[in-house]
């Protein structure tokens, strides 16, 4: 499983403790026949850090080599308040952002 090319990566600048809100992320799969299998968020209260990734794995078969596009919300609320950095691991790069948590 592989997370697709990442162009952008959306959130709010700030939301209170435990309130849900949705993380938007745009990117490209190398081609049409990729599918989205598994998304894994990782949460670390010590370092108030975020980790996501977006997990897909090619259908199989032939496909024409055009980029397939991918923009999905990913919902998350975080427990604690604090600066929280929120890294999406992309394939080529990892796209990092902050969220300010209010108590």
């Amino acid at each position: 499983m592989k997370p697709p090319f990442l162009s952008d990566v959306q959130l709010p600048s700030s939301v209170a403790v435990a309130e849900s809100f949705n993380i938007a992320l745009t990117g490209n799969w190398p081609n049409p026949s990729w599918q989205h299998i598994d998304t894994k968020i990782d949460l670390d209260t010590d370092q108030l850090r975020v980790t996501i990734s977006y997990l897909g794995q090619s259908g199989g078969g032939l496909a024409i080599q055009v980029l397939q596009p991918v923009r999905v919300l990913i919902p998350l609320s975080l427990p604690s308040a604090g600066v929280w950095t929120v890294e999406i691991t992309g394939r080529a790069q990892t796209l990092s952002r902050t969220i300010t948590v209010i108590s």
